[in-house]
């Protein structure tokens, strides 16, 4: 099955407060107002640093049982990925893309038919945080939790939910002799996003489903696999980690691990994805690369 990290096509927020923003004398977010008008300014300005940045992903897909057990071959991957940004022009949205080069699949380097599977990472994904970008507050409402106390130290923490826009609907295609199935579930997914409250800075973006969807098949596949199959479970988390780099110096939070689980009834195959980063480093215009 086929899915992007985020769920939505285009990522956005509603907030759930229209009160003016709320702002302690220690300069800490109080309400949800303030604290995605605070995150929404980090994002943009973190997406016009990480564009310059490459670094190395480290991907395995691991089918799995309903019990979770592994269903076979895992397939590993190492890619080098690239955060690409392109601002507002002429009153379009800002978008914010996260791209891959395989550089080895399964311990080797690519073939010229190692074309993405079903389950693979895309060569192209929206970038996660790109869901704070001002022009995407429709989608999402927010409640603000308050300032917690987390192991990476003071955190203003909000919960959101997606607001409901349709039915499920899936996506058929053949690829490589295996039925491909994208799935667009919205409305259908509630999470929880953690920051630092004096930066915006995210460190952690947790997501899973409200409960078990079923989803409308395709006429052409009833008789294969019936009127609706169920998606189960989809569940996502995103961490990030500080990276320092020198000439010039700076710290950035960047993506350090994301965790895909993704089970579904009526045959169709469950997974556990695994992504890690590394290696991370400049990417300069002159011919030179410096960490």
């Amino acid at each position: 099955m086929r899915a992007r990290p985020i769920p939505a096509t285009a990522i956005a927020l509603a907030l759930t407060a229209t009160a003016a923003p709320a702002t302690a004398q220690d300069g800490v977010p109080r309400d949800v107002t303030s604290a995605l008008s605070r995150i929404s300014d980090y994002v943009e300005d973190y997406y016009s640093r990480a564009q310059s940045l490459v670094g190395t992903e480290t991907v395995r897909v691991q089918p799995i049982s309903q019990m979770f057990g592994t269903d076979g071959f895992a397939r590993a991957f190492v890619n080098e990925l690239r955060i690409e940004w392109e601002p507002r022009e002429d009153g379009a949205p800002a978008t914010a893309t996260m791209t891959r080069k395989v550089l080895k699949a399964n311990g080797r380097p690519p073939k010229p038919d190692d074309t993405p599977r079903c389950m693979d990472p895309q060569s192209e994904v929206v970038e996660p945080l790109s869901m704070f970008l001002p022009e995407f507050l429709k989608e999402y409402e927010f409640v603000w939790k308050g300032v917690m106390q987390e192991k990476e130290g003071r955190m203003m923490v909000l919960d959101f939910r997606e607001v409901p826009a349709g039915p499920p609907t899936s996506e058929w295609k053949e690829v490589k002799n295996e039925d491909c199935v994208s799935v667009s579930l919205p409305g259908a997914h509630r999470g929880r996003i953690w920051a630092y409250p004096d930066t915006g800075a995210v460190v952690r973006i947790d997501m899973h489903l409200s409960g078990p969807v079923d989803v409308r098949v395709p006429r052409h596949k009833e008789r294969e696999v019936g009127m609706y199959f169920t998606v189960d479970r989809s569940d996502y988390s995103i961490r990030y980690r500080p990276v320092t780099f020198r000439d010039p110096d700076e710290t950035l939070l960047l993506p350090a691990t994301i965790d895909i689980v993704r089970t579904f009834r009526s045959g169709l195959t469950s997974s556990r994805t695994s992504q890690v980063y590394s290696d991370y480093r400049r990417f300069l215009t002159g011919g030179r690369i410096v960490q």
